[in-house]
């Protein structure tokens, strides 16, 4: 049996959610996938929405956030609700993000403090499974209003083994 819903839509503060749908099987095991785009406009302002994603640390130092990104996901469970498997994508583009740091960033690698980190026009892509999470991100980023300069990021995460590309 398939049940598909077509046409969600949703505003949660600076978040808007569009062209979303829905399907529900349940033979001869359940699944559940979903598509949508997500159009997001944060400014600080926004303060009473950071109890969404209070667990991501970097949250309390963003400024803004403009992004335009397109989701989907899919969980399978058993026939007894446990999830099998599961898997989100995201792909999409951040035009704008600001951090201010309330404390000044400390690297090996730089001698300067870093009081500011903003990402320009960078494509992200998100693949979330059980077994591996990779990020990219491919764009431009300043420190401290500068220039901006170009950056690739990849980060993986595999079992229990992180590798990071920069």
């Amino acid at each position: 049996t398939d049940v598909l819903i077509k046409n969600i839509s949703s505003d949660i503060g600076p978040i808007k959610i569009t062209e979303g749908d829905l399907k529900l099987t349940s033979s001869p095991e359940i699944s559940l996938e979903s598509n949508f785009k997500t159009n997001i406009k944060y400014k600080s302002k926004f303060k009473n929405y950071n109890n969404l994603i209070k667990d991501v640390n970097f949250v309390k130092n963003l400024v803004n956030l403009e992004a335009e990104i397109n989701n989907n996901f899919s969980i399978n469970f058993d026939e007894t609700y446990k999830v099998r498997k599961y898997n989100y994508k995201s792909n999409g583009l951040i035009k704008r993000a600001n951090l201010n740091f309330k404390s000044p960033l400390k690297t090996y690698f730089l001698e300067e403090k870093i009081n500011e980190f903003s990402i320009i026009n960078s494509e992200i892509k998100i693949n979330l499974g059980p077994k591996k999470n990779i990020t990219n991100i491919l764009g431009e980023y300043s420190l401290n209003k500068g220039n901006n300069l170009p950056f690739n990021l990849e980060h993986i995460i595999e079992r229990e083994l992180l590798k990071m590309k920069i």
